[in-house]
This record gives C-alpha cells, structure tokens and sequence, in this order.
C-alpha cells in the first residue's frame, strides 16, 4: 500500500503489459525468425529492418531404397543448396500390355483404346504422353502398344509401328507426315537406332523409348517427382498410391485404375466406354500350371543372373509365360527379355543375352556388329565430336571399334571420315575418281563429293577425202567417256551426185560394242546407258547421245515389299517386288513373302509368285455353328471380337443328378440333393463339378443358441436352429431373449419383442433428450451427463453478469469485469456463482494543478486524470512603484509557479509518518538598477531582485515526536536561494 503522486491511497496494482515483439516489416518476418534470401544464404530478424545473415549448414545426404529398382541420383533441393537422393521416374511397358510403373509396381491391363501414361497432376511443364494400345493377335483379346504419342511445347509426336510381326516398321510422325530422322525442333529431339525410336526433350532430360512391343519412359525426379498421375502412376517412390483414379482417388487394382485414363477426343479418338477385361494373370506371381517357351527361362538362368540382385525378373518371369501362352507369335516372349535387359541396363547392368535364345537373335550386316548397351546416338562423321545429350544406353548394331558411321542417313562404317558417292562408296578426302562419265573429287571443305564433266583431248582430225568417204564421231574404246573421229566409207543411194558431193538416207551409227547401226531421222538406238538419236539437218545426218538419269540407286528408295535390281548389261536398275503388300484390317501394311500366309479374323491371306507377279490368295473361313440351337445345354453361341467364327462355348456346368435329372449351373451356383452338394467352378475356360459331403452345423437343440430350437423336417439332410424368441444384446453387455409381447427397459431403451409371420422382430424405443451437447445450453453453461444416466443436463460453469451498458458477460471463477468505476467479480461458493460489486475510489483532484487541455479520464472512464505543470519561472513586464516614484521604463519582472512532488509513507520500522516536501521557488537571483523619477520630479537608482532560474526545492521535514499535548511536531528545513551580484 503506498500513496500516490497526488497523495491519494492506491490500493491495487496491475501488471504492465509486455510490449509486442519488434517485426522486421521489410521481410515480414518477426524477431528471431531465420528465413532463405538467396542462394545458400539464410538471414535472421534482429529488430525493425537490421537482420543477420546465417551460412546455411546442408546436412550430410541421406541414403535412399528407390522402389523401382534404379540406383539413387544426388540431386540439389529446391532452394538448390543441398544435394539430396531422388529416385528418377522409370516407367516401362512390353508384350500384351504388361507395366511397370514409375514407383516399380507390376501389373497387367488389356485395353483397346488410347490412354494417358504419364500427365502432371498440376501442370508445370505442359508435357504429356499417351499410349495407343490394339489388339494384336487373331486368337485372344491381347493388346500390344502400337504408338506412344508426345505432346510438348506445342507439338504432338507420334512413336508408331504398324507391323507387329517378322519384324518391327517404326516410324515418326508429326501432324500425320512422316518425320526425316535425326529431328531437332521446339525442345524436341527424336532419332532411330537398329532397334528403337528415341524422342528426348534435352532441357528436361525425358526420354522416351519405343520398340516393337515395348516402351520406356525416363522422368527426372527434380522435374517430375511427386507431380505425375495415369497408366505409369505416381513418382514418389511410394507403390501403394500407384493405382490412382482420376480426382486423387485410391482403387487396389491397377488394371481397374487404367480403365479410367482414357484419351478422349485424340487424333480423332473418342473411347468412352471402359474396355471389357478378359481374366488375366496377375504377374507379379509366377505361374507353374501353364506350359510357356522355353525362352522364358533364360530370365532366371545364368544369362542374367549379374542383374538378379539389382532389378528383381519375378514379374519379367510371369509376363513371358502369360504371353506365351495368349500370344499366337511365339516371337513375343522376346520383348519381356527384351524389357528386363533395358531394366538392367538402367541400373548399370549390361547383358549380352540374345545368343542364347532360340527366338531373339539378331543378324547384323557384314560392316556391323551387335552391341546390348550401345550409345543411343553413336558418333558419326556428319556429327563431328560432340557427344550425345541421350545418356540411356539401346541395343542394336554397331560400326567396330576401328570404323565411323559415316552418318545415320546412310549406315556405312567406314575407316576415314570423307564422303559417299552417288553409288553408296565411301571415299577418302581428296581422294580423285571417276563416276559415270565425270571426274569426282571427295572436297575437304563441304565434305561432299564434287564432280565436273571429264575433259577429253581434244580430237584429232583425220584426213578424209576420198570419195565415198566421211568423218564420223565414235565412242573410244581406250576411253568410253570420249568420243573420236574415224573416216569410214559412206554407202549412198546414188553412185554420183551432181554437185559433186554425196548425202545418204540415214545415220550410221558405231556402238561400243563395234556393231554398226543405221538410223533414219528421229529414230533411236539405246546402248547401256547412252541413247542415241539421228537427226537430219540441213541435209545431214547427226548423232546425237544423252546419258540416262536412273530413278532408282539403292533398295533404300524403294517401297516396302521391294528390291532394287540391276541386270547385267542394263544402265539402270529397277524397284522390283519380291513379297506380296497386304493391307490388313487392322490398318496395318504386311509384307509376306512367297507361300507366307497369315490370318485375320475372317480372312487368310497367302503370298503366291506367278512369273514375277506376286497376287495375295484370300479365303473366307466357313463356320460350324449358325446359332445356339447347334449348340448343347450349357452351351452358348459366342464370337469374339479378334475371332471370325463363333463358337459353342461352354458357360456353365452341366450335373446329371442321381435322380436321372440334369441341372444346369453357373459360376459358384449349387444344387443339392440329399446330403450332397454339387457347386460349379469355373477355372480359366473350363466348368467342373465339384461335389462334397454335408456335415450338418447343428445335431440337436444344445448346438443352438439361446432363443432358437432345432428342427428337422422329413426328408431334409439336416435340421436348422429355427428362432423362437427376440434375441437382444443389452446396453450392460448381456444378451436377453424376449418371447412375443414381453418387454423389458434399459438406460435410455424400451425393448418390445414381436413376431410377424415366424420372424422375430426387437422394437427399440429411445427416450428423447432435451439436451444433447453443450450446444443446447446457454451461455455460462455446460452440458454434463454422469455416468449411467439416460439423458444430461445443463449445469451452470461460469457467473452471467448484465452490465450497465446492457451487454451480457460470462465470467469464470475469479475473472472480472471492469465497467467504469465498478468492478464486478465473479465468486463460486458451495457449487454457487454469484457476482460481487465494488467500486473504485478516485483521489482528490485539482484541475489548477494540471497543464492546459490535459484533463482526460483514465482507462476505466471512472477517473479524471491529467498531466501536472512543473515549476516554470513565468515572466511579467510592468511599471516598477517604489513610495511615490516610479520606474522612467518598463520593467521585466520575474517568478517561480507550478507543482512539486510531495507525499507521506508510514514506516514500519520506526513507527513514525516519513514527509517528503518540495516547494517551487527561486534557484537563482541577480540584482538589477532602474531608474525611478519620484513626484518632485528627482530620479533615483533603484535595485530590485530578478529571479534566473526555479526549481522544486526540498524541504525537510522532521519528526520530533510527540509533543506534551500528544500533538507530532515537524521542522521545515529550507534551502537558501544562490544570490549573484550584478
């Protein structure tokens, strides 16, 4: 308790409010508060603007399992400071559509329709890849990739096959035309090795690779990690969200997942309906039962066995022997060898493989060699030393180690980098030849082969005069390119001419063989590749030869189905057909070779040559059956969609009862007789019968539980519990049985028991609460309920005060309310609330001891309060009286006013009042002289005091006791001002 500056009793104190902590308002961060600025630098807020900047500490990598089987890549983080492990997105798929996403979870899906692989779930770089899926054999519904479509930075590439036997047609195409390989625009790069098309988009670092019935995809994680959603999954090396629905929504089957993906409205496409799925087998569990190609075993012999403890075959495995066994191409098998050696390689695994199979071998030409683990784009002389930007490895054939490709267009190995002639020769640089009649130079400079006309020398001319005789122009035997002048007899028509000169009827023409030819005017001669035409002018008869252009050079510009042929002693050669050309219905040009044949649907096409002329041979199938009539019981008539002929097929079980009945049973149905149960299953295609015993789950009335009783009907195997009484399980954890009518009632419950027609039926009744939550009770209350009753109630938990300004508070035990000069204090006795007023006494005030315009009420509103005026010298100019004289001029006059401290404290100690006094007075004086003119007209000097300066002075006060009458006595104690002499 202590008085206040104004000398009232202050009898209550508040704790000051803890000031809010400094913002850095520049970055929006509080005190304290470490963020990232740029770079690997990180800053912490000090106090306003001022901040601290902090190195940032990566730590130390940690090491990751990548689920995919792919080795981790170190990787910065986002604010690309720290190197972390990712696992890159490896997304692949094979035969009949079998995958593997990019988390590495394997399943199977048989679809017929064009489908999302790999979208961003929030788009980022615009980039998405579809696979068009077909069926692609005659026998069962299996569906083989035959494009993957890219769309990127505006443009939409197309990976396509259209053969998928003997062999794969690759091919590129952009807005349907077929693309010239290398390609390189917009971000996108595409290029064919032997086996494979490669399309990579270098600023990202995809790739994507398609075979003839395989596919893989390379996503980088700091590009695509955690963002991707369709056939492939997610990439967040996590299988178990893998199956993932469009919208986010999670389904345990892949194969149902993929149904949902579909592309609607590409290239013209629009597949809304789900594809109808045959049964398949799941391949992530290898199958014993079914015989496949011995090929298959190679995935877990020795050939691979360097990769077994890096990529796991065990789905390979199971997805050779599925395509072995539903794929009429036995060739299949190769593509899962194929997929599980592209897995290796990705993991760093390199395996030479195809020499042991009897399927998957690969010729390549004499020039080449076989590689599995080639560079996608080996180096070429056209390509100078660069390096690749694709880091995926392919298999396929191979210039050797002592030779170049000289370029992708060509395909030649050769030992020096030059040029290539019109004929396909490689020649060295500089190297001279000559080429149809040209000199030829291989130019250092273009890298190209320059050829100009051959220079012959010049002709020498004969001395041919003799009648009967001319000069005629011939090829020279020592030089075919050249031509020379030989003097031969001419045979006229007339012995003499009148004019003494001689013209025939006809060129006479030398070929190179020595054989000599008459021509009439416009007639021609063709030797090799010269034509020869006659040409009479002006009464003469002239030779004229051109050289021939052939349309055809190589079998490369020939079409499929084609060769180039060149016969001996022929100038040009010829694109001449050596297999028959079939379009297929199902849009895809087959080339089949003499007595090749090969079936679709309805149709089998064979390949027949007749004297050069190949002619497809077609024949329709004739089916068995018509219709369902032909067919038994249990037998349907039924055509598949890759089938030409219907067939019965058996779609149910067909059971021949002991009682000479026969019963026709579907899937899992059963049929009884006696104490025999006959079920049918299905297992794969076919329908069995499998019958067992019945054991009877109930022999008398002691196997039932409370409220039934054993009953046997005649004739029956078994009897059966029958209910005869209401069965219910209490709230108390009993359970109660209840004969019709009887009733019974628990903690909130009414249980009634009825029987309508044999079935027994409990009616509960619930009592209806008024109160349910503290939602149903007013402010200042709560909702309880003790344990073991029905219905709670509202209990009051807080005081409900309505204060003066009518606005209602509810205030917990021991919290206040302060309103002006009362305070209201919520109390809590014996489980009672109730509210307590008080008020606040204000201390004296005197409005002359405050500044001007500083009167204000304090916080509460119940106060008035305002700032004091210290002690201030005021100043005053007057005329100074003195008696009867007064100043000739006005005078400045000075004074102390305003407050000082003072106040009173009681003291424990010394049992006495403690004073403190301080009074405002004068702390500093001068002497000043005025002249004053009196009222008989003398002047005088006068003196008078100026104060300079005031203070608060203290002045002392002591305690002498008490006095006789009983009185406290005090003595003032003042100091003296400081007088200074003018």
């Amino acid at each position: 308790m202590i008085c206040s500056i104004t000398c009232a009793i202050q009898n209550s104190t508040e704790p000051c409010p803890t000031p809010p902590p400094p913002d850095c308002p520049k970055w929006n961060k509080t005190t304290d508060e470490i963020f990232h600025i740029c770079d690997c630098m990180m800053a912490k807020c000090i106090k306003g603007d001022i901040i601290e900047i902090i190195q940032h500490q990566c730590p130390p990598p940690k090491s990751i399992t990548c689920a995919n089987n792919q080795p981790a890549v170190l990787v910065y983080d986002e604010l690309h400071c720290c190197r972390q492990y990712t696992c890159d997105c490896f997304c692949q798929g094979w035969g009949g559509s079998h995958y593997i996403t990019f988390d590495g979870l394997s399943y199977t899906y048989q679809g017929n329709c064009t489908y999302i692989l790999m979208e961003e779930i929030s788009p980022k770089y615009n980039l998405k890849i579809y696979i068009d899926n077909v069926y692609c054999d005659i026998h069962e519904p299996v569906s083989c990739p035959r494009s993957i479509i890219v769309s990127y930075n505006n443009q939409v590439i197309t990976l396509g096959n259209h053969r998928f036997m003997n062999g794969a047609a690759l091919q590129a195409l952009k807005d349907n035309v077929n693309l010239t390989l290398p390609y390189t625009q917009n971000g996108v790069r595409v290029i064919k090795s032997s086996l494979n098309l490669i399309l990579e988009v270098p600023e990202l670092q995809v790739v994507v690779t398609f075979g003839n019935t395989d596919f893989s995809i390379n996503l980088p994680f700091q590009h695509f990690g955690k963002n991707t959603q369709g056939h492939c999954g997610t990439c967040n090396n996590n299988q178990t969200d893998d199956c993932m629905l469009p919208g986010g929504i999670l389904v345990n089957d892949c194969a149902v997942m993929a149904d949902h993906w579909t592309a609607s409205g590409l290239d013209g496409k629009n597949c809304t309906k789900l594809s109808p799925r045959p049964p398949v087998w799941n391949i992530s569990t290898p199958m014993t039962i079914t015989p496949y190609h011995n090929d298959c075993n190679h995935l877990k012999s020795k050939v691979f066995e360097a990769c077994h403890s890096h990529v796991s075959a065990e789905s390979f495995f199971s997805a050779c022997q599925y395509d072995s066994f539903h794929v009429s191409d036995p060739s299949v098998v190769c593509a899962s060898l194929q997929s599980y050696a592209r897995a290796c390689s990705q993991a760093g695994i390199c395996i030479h493989w195809r020499n042991y199979t009897s399927l998957c071998n690969t010729t390549c030409p004499e020039d080449k060699i076989f590689l599995p683990c080639g560079p996608a784009e080996p180096p070429t002389c056209r390509g100078g030393p660069t390096q690749s930007s694709i880091s995926v490895s392919t298999e396929g054939c191979f210039c050797p180690e002592n030779k170049t490709l000289f370029s992708m267009e060509s395909g030649l190995c050769v030992s020096k980098c030059g040029c290539v002639d019109s004929s396909g020769t490689p020649r060295e640089i500089d190297e001279h030849f000559k080429y149809n009649c040209e000199d030829c130079v291989c130019d250092k400079a273009s890298q190209s082969v320059i050829c100009k006309p051959k220079k012959c020398p010049d002709v020498t001319l004969e001395n041919c005069t003799e009648p009967g005789f001319m000069l005629f122009n011939v090829t020279d035997p020592a030089d075919p390119c050249c031509s020379k002048q030989v003097c031969r007899e001419i045979d006229c028509s007339v012995s003499m001419c009148k004019d003494g000169s001689c013209t025939k009827g006809s060129c006479i023409y030398v070929a190179p063989d020595n054989t000599t030819h008459n021509l009439k005017d416009g007639e021609e001669y063709k030797n090799i590749c010269e034509t020869v035409t006659c040409h009479q002018i002006n009464g003469l008869f002239v030779t004229k030869k051109t050289i021939t252009t052939c349309p055809y050079l190589s079998s490369h510009e020939c079409e499929p189905g084609f060769e180039y042929v060149k016969k001996e002693g022929e100038c040009c050669g010829t694109c001449t057909q050596v297999a028959c050309i079939y379009d297929a219905p199902n849009n895809t040009r087959q080339t089949l070779k003499d007595g090749e044949a090969h079936s679709y649907k309805c149709e089998n096409v064979t390949c027949r040559e007749f004297n050069g002329l190949f002619v497809t041979e077609k024949t329709i199938r004739e089916c068995p059956y018509l219709s369902s009539h032909n067919c038994g019981p249990g037998f349907e008539y039924m055509k598949k969609e890759s089938e030409c002929c219907e067939t019965c097929t058996q779609v149910a079980c067909i059971y021949d009862a002991p009682d000479n009945t026969r019963h026709i049973l579907t899937d899992r149905e059963e049929v009884k007789y006696k104490c025999e149960t006959v079920t049918c299953r299905q297992i794969n295609d076919s329908f069995v019968t499998e019958k067992t015993s019945t054991k009877c789950p109930y022999l008398s009335s002691q196997d039932c539980g409370p409220g039934f009783e054993y009953v046997k009907k005649e004739g029956e195997c078994c009897g059966s519990c029958i209910q005869v009484a209401c069965i219910y399980d209490a709230p108390n954890n009993t359970r109660q049985t209840l004969k019709d009518g009887e009733v019974q009632s628990y903690t909130c419950e009414t249980i009634t028991c009825h029987e309508f027609n044999g079935l027994f039926v409990t009616e509960k009744t619930k009592t209806k609460c008024p109160y349910l939550s503290s939602l149903d009770c007013g402010p200042g209350f709560e909702y309880v309920k003790e344990e073991g009753e029905c219905c709670g109630s509202c209990t009051q938990a807080a005081c409900i005060y309505d204060a003066p300004d009518n606005t209602r508070h509810v205030l917990n035990d021991g919290k206040e309310y302060n309103f002006k000069c009362m305070n209201t204090t919520c109390q809590k006795r014996n489980g009672m609330f109730m509210t307590k007023e008080s008020y606040k006494q204000c201390p004296p005030f005197n409005r002359d001891d405050c500044k001007p315009e500083t009167v204000q009420y304090d916080k509460d509103g119940c106060c008035e309060i305002c700032e004091l005026s210290n002690c201030v010298r005021a100043k005053n100019v007057t005329r100074l009286h003195v008696n009867e004289c007064t100043s000739i001029e006005d005078v400045e006059v000075t004074s102390c006013a305003g407050h000082c401290d003072d106040g009173s404290m009681y003291s424990m100690e010394n049992d006495i009042m403690m004073h403190s006094c301080s009074c405002c007075r004068e702390e500093s004086i001068i002497r000043k002289d005025v002249m004053l003119k009196c009222a008989n007209g003398s002047e005088i000097l006068h003196h008078y005091t100026y104060i300079e300066t005031c203070k608060c002075t203290p002045t002392m006060c002591e305690d002498t006791g008490k006095n006789e009458h009983g009185q406290f006595t005090e003595i003032n104690l003042v100091t003296l001002p400081v007088i200074k002499e003018p």
